[in-house]
């Protein structure tokens, strides 16, 4: 008989895209054996996540008759709920977060009429720029075509990399990524899957290694349709049951058999940074926990990755810089802004009631609704108390802007602008509690927690990413090799 062992266990999460579940709703009953791979998300490489450790738990609550039976021992009991809930705890990666990080977060950014969605195109395997090619007559199949000589020798390095299709006005090309395979010239290339919709010729398409996600708080953390999600109607012509979703499906094996925990909510996360590098703190809502689902294949990123960024890397407190300056939206951040810290803690609660149980749910929870407002709260530590600057900002209520970078290995020698990466912004905050006590002879921290405001209206803190629909108080990038949107459902089977 198998043992379970925490060394053993290992885990992957993907967000609930809007190719692959058409009609989808919150779930008010799942029968085990119906709700399995492939209505769920496929779960491959690019889903597995840094997980530590994993506290979810069935939370079933009882009923107990008190009838009398001729015994002080009660008879029966009956079941009332069954409201699966707990922690999920992570370790700090520049990758695997990404699924995670869209769906606590509540949006990545969607093509429009005028922009790409998220991510962007940051650097090729060469560092050439391939970010702005064209297709050429050929493009089709399972063929890369393009019209220029851009896929430099040696070939075998293209190999992993991926090819999207930037067209912002043909809706059937839209979507398309795929992984390059094999190299044939500097100008044709194999790929898979085959193409979708054959983009033929001049149409925009990139070729890259190394990509930037940003995510940002958004309005609504329920299921919406495309057309709602997207006012500038990129997907005018969707049905109307396709439709994007905040939750996530979430598989962990523990050693013994895999768990899966359906329709995952999160209804807060927390990222601390220390000596001890990132760590992040989920607290999850699922609809179910089942056991014995069909398996997966545990591969943090894909066995076809180029050779030399072939790694997963621990985000370490090295990694940081904080940058803190009143908020402007002409004067950006700069390296003058720096301010050293020791700490640094951010929570998003999204207030989300999990309790609700009504008579179209029975034992099974209703789709967990928002009861509050949005909580964007944390806290940053200076080791030394040598300055009243910020403790005049606090008491002057002054609006802050803050900027969290975290960058790590250069992911090609030959792109100057690929490190592994991952920036908070802080759109808006006020200072609500200074701490500087005196706890002993020692030196004197400086303690100060925030919170996060949405700026005013259509205000831009100046530097800062541009946002997605509604201006939100904070803004989450990543820089990886995750080629694929969370939420645009780019990615299948064979991308992996």
């Amino acid at each position: 008989m198998a043992t379970g062992l925490g060394y053993q266990s290992y885990a992957a999460a993907r967000a609930y895209s809007k190719m692959l579940l058409a009609s989808l709703v919150y779930p008010t009953d799942l029968p085990v054996g119906t709700y399995t791979e492939p209505t769920v998300p496929v779960l491959g490489a690019w889903t597995q996540i840094p997980f530590t450790a994993e506290g979810i738990t069935d939370e079933r609550k009882f009923i107990l008759d008190p009838t009398l039976v001729g015994s002080p021992a009660y008879s029966t009991q009956y079941l009332q709920s069954i409201l699966p809930g707990g922690q999920l705890s992570l370790g700090g990666h520049y990758v695997g977060l990404d699924n995670l990080l869209a769906c606590a977060l509540g949006m990545e950014r969607l093509r429009t009429t005028a922009a790409l969605e998220s991510p962007d195109w940051i650097a090729s395997v060469h560092g050439t720029a391939t970010g702005a090619l064209t297709t050429l007559t050929g493009c089709a199949g399972t063929t890369l075509k393009l019209s220029t000589a851009a896929l430099t020798a040696p070939g075998a390095d293209w190999v992993g990399s991926y090819a999207r299709i930037q067209d912002l006005t043909s809706g059937g090309l839209m979507d398309q990524i795929r992984r390059i395979t094999a190299w044939t010239d500097t100008a044709t290339a194999t790929i898979a899957a085959a193409w979708t919709n054959d983009p033929g010729n001049s149409k925009a398409v990139s070729v890259g290694s190394v990509w930037k996600h940003t995510y940002q708080t958004s309005k609504n953390m329920h299921i919406e349709q495309m057309v709602d999600v997207d006012p500038l109607n990129y997907l005018a012509t969707a049905a109307a049951t396709q439709a994007m979703s905040r939750m996530f499906y979430l598989k962990v094996f523990k050693g013994v058999d895999e768990w899966s925990f359906i329709a995952v909510m999160c209804n807060s996360i927390t990222f601390k940074l220390n000596s001890d590098g990132l760590k992040i703190t989920m607290e999850l809502i699922p609809f179910r926990i089942l056991t014995a689902a069909s398996a997966f294949t545990p591969n943090f990123i894909p066995t076809t990755i180029i050779a030399e960024a072939n790694y997963v890397d621990k985000i370490n407190f090295s990694d940081a810089a904080f940058w803190l300056d009143t908020y402007s939206t002409s004067v950006p951040l700069t390296s003058a802004d720096a301010v050293g810290i020791s700490e640094f803690e951010l929570t998003i609660k999204h207030s989300l009631q999990s309790d609700l149980l009504t008579t179209a749910s029975p034992v099974r929870r209703a789709e967990p609704m928002v009861e509050g407002f949005r909580e964007v709260t944390g806290s940053f530590t200076i080791p030394r108390y040598n300055t009243n600057a910020r403790l005049t900002q606090y008491t002057d209520g002054t609006d802050l802007m803050a900027k969290l970078d975290l960058t790590g290995r250069q992911l090609h020698s030959a792109a100057s602008a690929s490190y592994e990466e991952m920036i908070f912004w802080l759109r808006r905050i006020r200072l609500t509690k200074p701490d500087t006590n005196v706890s002993g002879p020692g030196v004197v921290p400086e303690k100060h927690t925030f919170r996060c405001l949405a700026p005013s209206g259509t205000e831009a803190p100046s530097g800062m990413p541009a946002y997605y629909i509604t201006n939100p108080e904070v803004q989450i990038q990543t820089v990886n090799q995750n080629p694929f949107n969370a939420f645009s459902g780019q990615q299948s089977a064979s991308d992996e």
